[in-house]
């Protein structure tokens, strides 16, 4: 036999009601969540990257950055210290070379003072010219192979008529000498003549450029 239905109130419907409705809110609250857990877990992952990433590249760029500056800075200063011995190094390459230069013509000379008596020669000449005219007596101060070829070529006479007086000096180079009077002195050492013509040359050759 079945049971008697009754028919439901206004009270059973409300009752039915709100339990269908706190049994959707549960299953919807939990399902909800999940999703919404998932979702929120998979966009946070992607701004966390998205932002990691950013983050990373920015901090990447300024390191990057610092790099180059502690670079330039470094080539800056080693530059600099290139540039200033450089600089000194043109002069000490310029007077490097003059060096050489006179080493070489001193050489060349010697050689011609040794097979040339005309060198010794024009020396005397060019320093007693640079006398005053009016010059009583001049001491020549040269080598004493130098001395010998004087004599060879100015009698005892001759030398007293010039006023020349010849004194033998070993420290004198040869293809030089020293012209002494009371009141001046003309310096026509090798080694002077040299320094002369070469600076004459490089003047020249500055004024060429």
């Amino acid at each position: 036999e079945h049971p008697e239905l009754k028919p439901l109130t206004a009270e059973d419907m409300e009752q039915i009601r709100q339990a269908a409705y706190e049994e959707g809110f549960a299953e919807g609250k939990e399902e909800g969540f999940g999703k919404g857990y998932a979702e929120g877990r998979q966009q946070g992952l992607a701004d966390g990257t998205a932002q990691g990433l950013a983050e990373g590249k920015k901090l990447g760029l300024s390191q990057a950055q610092q790099e180059i500056d502690d670079k330039l800075t470094q080539l800056t200063a080693l530059l600099s210290q290139l540039q200033q011995p450089l600089s000194g190094l043109d002069q000490q390459v310029a007077s490097g070379i003059t060096e050489l230069a006179l080493a070489m013509a001193k050489a060349v000379i010697g050689v011609e003072v040794t097979t040339n008596p005309q060198v010794i020669l024009q020396a005397v000449q060019e320093a007693t010219s640079a006398l005053p005219l009016q010059t009583e007596q001049m001491r020549i101060k040269l080598h004493p192979d130098d001395l010998a070829i004087l004599q060879q070529y100015y009698s005892a006479e001759e030398l007293q008529q010039r006023h020349w007086q010849l004194r033998a000096e070993p420290t004198v180079e040869r293809g030089g000498c020293l012209v002494e009077s009371e009141k001046s002195s003309v310096d026509r050492s090798l080694t002077q003549r040299v320094n002369t013509s070469l600076e004459h040359f490089l003047h020249q050759a500055s004024t060429s450029d």
